[in-house]
C-alpha cells in the first residue's frame, strides 16, 4: 500500500504495511511566491509519528531503559504523512488530512490515529448559515464533521487528542478547552493522565561541595537543539547582567561567552530567553521556575533556537544561584541521559489535558483519559530540526497525542478480539470498538484545582482511565458510549437520550443498569426504562432509555454513571448535564496567544479568546475592549463591529482586523472584558525577510559571474532572513535550520526542489543549489522563515561552471589563503607553507558535474568518487600544475577538492596567485603561500 514510483515503498516492510505521503499536497503552487518543496517521503523528519506508532503498536524490544513495545505489537501499522519537514511545511490542511482518512480507508486500516488539533471554534451542529457564513447552506462548519462522521459510518475507528490546552485559560483547569477535530462525536477524544514513573534528565554541580540536591538534580531539556553527550561548563546567573535574571532584553553580545546562563522564569517566553542568550555567546541556558513551583516539565517552542535549554525547580535554582555566590565560577554539566523515579501521579488528570465540555453541544470529551507524561518512546535521528529528534532514537514524550497511541494499540486488541465484528453493517462496528475502550475505563481518577485535589469530574476525564485488561474482556459494547444531556434549563426540560447493547458472547447475558450520581441534584431523577433485560447470544437489545427529570436545578456540572453488571468486566457509560450561571469567570485563549509577524503586515488569523462561566459553558453578548498595549499597532475590525465588540454564542470574542506596528521585538495587545482580568496577547514583530538586490553569489568568490553553478554553494544576502545564528553540523545538510528554509523553481514550473542549509544569520543564508538544476539557464529562488513568511522571488542566473578558491584567513597573519591541505593533510598557511614539487589539495566551489553525483545536501558516497567531468586546469602565477584529480571532497557538501602538484621550478616566491579554470570558465586568483 504504496505507491512505488514515488519511492514511497521502500518505507513499508513485514510490520509498516502502508507507507503514503501527502507532502506534496502542501508543498506545490503554480505560482513560485508560494511553493514550499520538502521532503516529498514517507519519512518521519519530526519523531511524533514515530513515538505514537510505537505507543499503539511498537514491537517488543530493548531499549537504552529496558524492555518496550506498544500495545498491539502485533498490530500491523500504516503511515500516512501529512506534515512537512520542520521550519518548511510545518502545519498541514483538512484537505490533505481528509485525503490521507479515505486512503487509510481504503487501504482496509481498521483504526486510525490524529494527533493532532486546532483551536474549536465552530460546534459540531453549526452549519452555514446556522453557525456561520458560506455559499454551501448546511455544510457543516468545521471542515472536519462531515468527513469524520462519513469514515466512522464506513467502519474504520478514529482516536483523536483532546488538546493540551488544559491550562491556558486565566483560570485552572480550563473547561471546554477541547481541539477540533476532538469535539466531534463520531471520535474516541483522548485526554492524559500521570504515569507511574518519572523520566528526568539531570545537572550536576562539579564539586564536592556543592549541596546534595544538586549533585544531581532533576532538571528537563525543552524540544530545542540538545546536547547528545553532557555538556559541562561555567555558569553564570544572567540577574549579574539584567538585574532581572529573566534575559528578556538583548545581553552584551560575549557577556555570557562559553557559558551556560541561569535565567528567572517570567517576563517573556522561553524562546525570547534563549535567543538573548544564544547572541550573548552561552552555550546552554537553564531557567529557574518562579517562587514556589518546583514541578518541572519540557518546555515547548523552542524548535528554531540554538542552544540547548533546560528547567529546574525553583528549590534547585535557588541552591544553584547560593553555591554561585561562594563559587562563582563552579563548572556545572548538563546530561541528556534519563534518571526514573517513581511517582504518585498516576491518577492524575494532566494539568495540561483539554477538558470539557464540547463547545456548541456542551457533550462529554474528552470520551476517555491514558498516561501521557513521562511516556519513554521511539523517535526519529535523522533530522536534528525535528522537536523530537534524538541521536539515540528514544526520548521523553507528554502529550494528549501519546495517549492517544496508547488508546489507539487498545481499539486494535478489541478489533482482533471482536471476530465478529465483520458480520456487523459497517456504520457500527466504530461505535462497538469505541465503546470497548470507553465503557471499560476506570473512574477512579483526580484533577488537580488551584487549592487541592478533588475527584475528576466526567468533564475532565470523560469515562476515566484506560483499562486495557477490560477493553478486551467485556462481553457488551453500548451505542452511544456517553450519555451527554448537554445544557438544561426551562426550555429542553425534561430531556431523553436512548442507549442501546449488543453481546458479543456466545451465550445470552443479563444485564442490570443502575444510576451512580457524583454531583448530588435533588432537583432531579434519573431513570432508565428498562434497568433490567436479557440480550440474546449476538444480538442487539432494545431501545434503553435514559430520562433527566424534574426542575432545572441550580448552576453547577451534574454528571456520574450508569453501572451496568453483568458484562463480563467491570461497565460504565458516564453522563453529564450542566446549568450556566451566566457569569464571566475564566478567559481562555483561542488563536494568536504567542503570535509572529512582520513590522507593518496584517496578523493573519486575527486574535480569538472565549468566555466561558465557572463550569465551562459559554457566556454570549459579553462586551469586548481590545487595546493594542505596546508596538504601536491598530485594530481596526471586530466581531461583531469594531465600535461595539461582543463575544458570541459560543462565548468567543474576535479582533478580526490587526494591523501590527512597525516597531521590531515584543508587543502587546490586551483584551478586557468587565470584571475579569485582562488577557494579553503577546508576541514578537520582525522584520520582512529581504533579498538584497544583487544578494545571491558564489559563496567562496562573493561573486556573481556569469551565474551559478548547480551543486555549489551560494550566499543569499539581505536583511531579516533569520532570528538567529545557527550553522549546520556535519554530514548532510538540513532542509532548515533556526525555521529557516529555501526555495529553488523553474520558471515553467518543471522543477521545485528545497534547497540545502549551511547556515543562517539576520543578513546571510549560505545554502546548497541543487543538483536537479543542472540544465537551466535560470530558477527562482526565496527564502521562508517558519514556513509562512517568505522575501519576494529572486531570479538567479545559472550556468554549469562557476570556479571559485576556498579561502580562510590566516590566525596569525590575517591574510587570506587558498583553504589547501598538504599530502598529510595539515592545512598551509603562514606557519606550514607550501613546498616546490609538494603535492597540495585545494579547495574550490562551483566546479561543475560530476560522476556519481550524490543526492543534493548528502556528502558524496565513500566507497564512489565523484569527479569533476569538465575540463580542468590550475595555473600557479603563469606556470600550469599538473592535476592530478578533481572531485567533491568526502564528508562535506557541495566543497570540491583539487590536487595538484607543485612545479619544481616555481620561481622564487612567499606567495603565488592561483586561478581554476573548467570546461574554459576561469575563477578569480586566491593566494597560496609557498616556502622561499
Amino acid at each position: 500500500m504504496c505507491r512505488e514510483r514515488d519511492g514511497e515503498c521502500a518505507f513499508t516492510n513485514r510490520k509498516v504495511i502502508a507507507a503514503r505521503s501527502y507532502v506534496r499536497l502542501l508543498a506545490s503552487s503554480d505560482d513560485p511566491l508560494y511553493t514550499r518543496p520538502d521532503d516529498e517521503s514517507p519519512r518521519d523528519r519530526v519523531g511524533h509519528g514515530t513515538a505514537v506508532a510505537m505507543l499503539a503498536g511498537g514491537v517488543v524490544h530493548e531499549s537504552p531503559i529496558g524492555a518496550l513495545g506498544g500495545v498491539a505489537p502485533r498490530a500491523w501499522l500504516g503511515n500516512y504523512k501529512i506534515f512537512g519537514s520542520p521550519g518548511v511545511n510545518d502545519v498541514t490542511f483538512d484537505f490533505v488530512v481528509m485525503k490521507a482518512l479515505e486512503d487509510a480507508l481504503l487501504d482496509g486500516m481498521d483504526v486510525v490515529t490524529l494527533s493532532l488539533g486546532f483551536p474549536a471554534v465552530f460546534g459540531p451542529n453549526d452549519t452555514v448559515g446556522n453557525g456561520c457564513t458560506g455559499n454551501t447552506p448546511g455544510r457543516p462548519c468545521d471542515p472536519w464533521i462531515a468527513t469524520l462522521a462519513r469514515v466512522r459510518r464506513l467502519g474504520m475507528a478514529i482516536v483523536v487528542a483532546a488538546g493540551n490546552e488544559g491550562d491556558i485559560g486565566q483560570t485552572f483547569p480550563t473547561r471546554n478547552s477541547i481541539t477540533s477535530p476532538g469535539t466531534s462525536p463520531d471520535v474516541i477524544t483522548v485526554g492524559s493522565t500521570g504515569n507511574l514513573h518519572r523520566l528526568y534528565n539531570y545537572l550536576t554541580v562539579e564539586s564536592g561541595a556543592a549541596p546534595a540536591a544538586l549533585r544531581p538534580g532533576a532538571m528537563l531539556f525543552g524540544n530545542g537543539p540538545r546536547p547528545a553527550e553532557p555538556l559541562s561548563a561555567p555558569v553564570a546567573d544572567v540577574a549579574g547582567l539584567d538585574g532581572s535574571g529573566q534575559a528578556c532584553s538583548p545581553l552584551e553580545r560575549g557577556s555570557l561567552a562559553g557559558k551556560i546562563a541561569l535565567v528567572q522564569a517570567g517576563g517573556c517566553s522561553s524562546r525570547t530567553k534563549v535567543n538573548h542568550t544564544a547572541r550573548a555567546g552561552a552555550r546552554a541556558t537553564v531557567l529557574m521556575r518562579a517562587e514556589g513551583l518546583n514541578s518541572i516539565f519540557s518546555p515547548s517552542g523552542l524548535e528554531y533556537t540554538a542552544i540547548p535549554f533546560g528547567i529546574i525547580g525553583n528549590s534547585t535554582g535557588k541552591l544553584l544561584q547560593a553555591f554561585l555566590r561562594e563559587q562563582p565560577d563552579a563548572v556545572v554539566t548538563l546530561n541528556p541521559n534519563w534518571v526514573e523515579v517513581q511517582s504518585s501521579n498516576a491518577d492524575l488528570v494532566s494539568y495540561f489535558s483539554s477538558t470539557g465540555p464540547a463547545i456548541g453541544t456542551s457533550e462529554i470529551k474528552p470520551d476517555l483519559v491514558a498516561p501521557g507524561e513521562n511516556l519513554f518512546v521511539a523517535t526519529q535521528k535523522f533530522d536534528p530540526a525535528g522537536d523530537m529528534y534524538s541521536a539515540s532514537g528514544y526520548t521523553v514524550a507528554q502529550g494528549t497525542s501519546f495517549s492517544v497511541g496508547l488508546v489507539a494499540g487498545a481499539v486494535a486488541l478489541s478489533r482482533q478480539l471482536f471476530p465478529g465484528l465483520n458480520s456487523l453493517p459497517e456504520s457500527q462496528r466504530a461505535d462497538v470498538l469505541k465503546s470497548s475502550v470507553v465503557n471499560t475505563a476506570n473512574p477512579d481518577l483526580y484533577e488537580e484545582f488551584p487549592d487541592d485535589y478533588a475527584e475528576a469530574f466526567v468533564a475532565g476525564m470523560g469515562a476515566g482511565l484506560l483499562d486495557v485488561t477490560g477493553a478486551v474482556r467485556t462481553a457488551v459494547t453500548a451505542a452511544p458510549a456517553t450519555v451527554s444531556f448537554g445544557e438544561v434549563g426551562e426550555r429542553n426540560f425534561p430531556v431523553t437520550r436512548t442507549l442501546s447493547f449488543r453481546n458479543h458472547d456466545n451465550r445470552d447475558v443479563s444485564l442490570t443498569l443502575r444510576v451512580e450520581r457524583f454531583a448530588r441534584d435533588p432537583n432531579t431523577t434519573i431513570t432508565i426504562t428498562p434497568s433490567q433485560f436479557t440480550v440474546r447470544a449476538g444480538a442487539a437489545s432494545q431501545s434503553v432509555q435514559v430520562r433527566l427529570a424534574g426542575t432545572p436545578p441550580r448552576p453547577g456540572i451534574y454528571d456520574g454513571t450508569i453501572v451496568v453488571s453483568g458484562a463480563g468486566a467491570p461497565f460504565h457509560i458516564p453522563f453529564l448535564y450542566m446549568v450556566t450561571d451566566g457569569v464571566p469567570y475564566n478567559i481562555v485563549p483561542l488563536r494568536n496567544y504567542d503570535f509572529v509577524g512582520q513590522a507593518g503586515s496584517r496578523l493573519q488569523g486575527g486574535l480569538l479568546f472565549k468566555v466561558v462561566d465557572r463550569y465551562g459553558l459559554p457566556v454570549p453578548n459579553v462586551p469586548v475592549r481590545w487595546t493594542y498595549l505596546s508596538g504601536g499597532g491598530e485594530i481596526t475590525d471586530a466581531y461583531p463591529s469594531v465600535s461595539n465588540p461582543r463575544t458570541d454564542v459560543l462565548g468567543i470574542a474576535e479582533a478580526t482586523t490587526v494591523w501590527l506596528g512597525d516597531s521590531l521585538g515584543q508587543h502587546v495587545i490586551e483584551a478586557k472584558i468587565p470584571e475579569l482580568p485582562e488577557v494579553a496577547f503577546v508576541g514578537r514583530v520582525r522584520l520582512q525577510p529581504v533579498i538584497e538586490n544583487g544578494g545571491v553569489v558564489n559563496a567562496a568568490s562573493g561573486r556573481l559571474g556569469g551565474g551559478l553553478a548547480p551543486g555549489s554553494i551560494i550566499s543569499i544576502f539581505g536583511r531579516g532572513l533569520s532570528e538567529i545564528p545557527l550553522a549546520a553540523g556535519g554530514g548532510a545538510l538540513p532542509l532548515s535550520l533556526a525555521g529557516v528554509s529555501v526555495s529553488f523553481d523553474a520558471s515553467d514550473g518543471r522543477v521545485s526542489v528545497p534547497g540545502r542549509l549551511v547556515s543562517v544569520s539576520d543578513s546571510r543564508v549560505d545554502v546548497q543549489l541543487p543538483w536537479e538544476l543542472e540544465g537551466l539557464t535560470n530558477v527562482i529562488t526565496k527564502v521562508s522563515l517558519d514556513g509562512f513568511t517568505n522575501t519576494a522571488a529572486y531570479r538567479v542566473p545559472l550556468a554549469n561552471y562557476s570556479p571559485a578558491w576556498w579561502t580562510v584567513q590566516d590566525a596569525a597573519t590575517d591574510e587570506v589563503w587558498i583553504d589547501a591541505r598538504d599530502s598529510e593533510g595539515a592545512r598551509i598557511g603562514s606557519a606550514n607553507r607550501a613546498r616546490r614539487g609538494a603535492v597540495v589539495k585545494l579547495r574550490a566551489n562551483g566546479l561543475g558535474p560530476v560522476s556519481n553525483r550524490p543526492a543534493s545536501g548528502e556528502p558524496p558516497a565513500a566507497e564512489l568518487t565523484s569527479m569533476v567531468q569538465g575540463s580542468i586546469s590550475v595555473k600557479l602565477g603563469e606556470r600550469e600544475a599538473v592535476v592530478e584529480s578533481a572531485s567533491l571532497l568526502g564528508g562535506t557538501v557541495g566543497v570540491y577538492e583539487v590536487i595538484v602538484k607543485i612545479p619544481e621550478d616555481l620561481a622564487a616566491s612567499r606567495q603565488v596567485p592561483v586561478t581554476v579554470t573548467v570546461a574554459g570558465v576561469s575563477s578569480a586568483s586566491a593566494n597560496l603561500p609557498i616556502q622561499d
